[in-house]
């Protein structure tokens, strides 16, 4: 029984490995720094000009593309993040702003990139924002799946090493009880 218990503890540990570890990547992906496309680098500058944020992407130090967002009071304020959106298996940055939304994405055979218009904020434009992974990105950032995580390995840590002890200390009250009967 304690064997299964200490299996049973190191699999919730695991879990929560793999929960910090999703939760690191989706927090990485909110707002990111910087995007590569096939070894082309882009750094992302976020800056406010105005009543508008705008992430300008720079490459060999020049501004190659930029995406605006008014900051109207009525709306969430512009964002982007980094996301599969057309499901082709490549990263694209989607962005989100008042007017509407779109993406993003790398051309490889002219190394250019190419904004997707998606119009008016509707999922249906964009079916794989509607999955758990996209929505733990864009409202949670990544906090729920690491703070599940740490909890899930402090658990099953725990619950590990209080199931080996306990184990330990069956083993030596049976060795004790067979030495005083001999």
């Amino acid at each position: 029984m304690s064997r299964r218990r200490f299996a049973l503890f190191g699999l919730v540990a695991l879990a929560g490995v793999s929960a910090i570890w999703a939760g690191c990547t989706a927090y990485t992906h909110w707002e990111p720094e910087a995007v590569t496309w096939d070894g082309d680098r882009y750094e992302i500058v976020r800056r406010r000009e105005g009543q508008a944020i705008v992430h300008d992407f720079v490459r060999s130090g020049r501004v190659v593309e930029s995406l605006a967002g008014s900051m109207d009071l009525l709306c969430d304020e512009p964002y982007i993040f980094l996301f599969d959106v057309d499901g082709d298996g490549r990263l694209d940055v989607y962005h989100r702003h008042c007017g509407g939304h779109g993406y993003l994405k790398h051309a490889a055979a002219t190394r250019t990139l190419a904004y997707e218009n998606l119009g008016s904020v509707e999922i249906d434009d964009a079916p794989a924002l509607d999955s758990f992974w996209a929505e733990e990105i864009r409202r949670w950032h990544g906090l729920r799946l690491l703070t599940g995580g740490v909890l899930a390995l402090l658990i099953g840590t725990l619950g590990a090493l209080g199931s080996a002890l306990s184990s330990r200390r069956r083993e030596r009250q049976s060795s004790l009880q067979r030495s005083s009967r001999a």
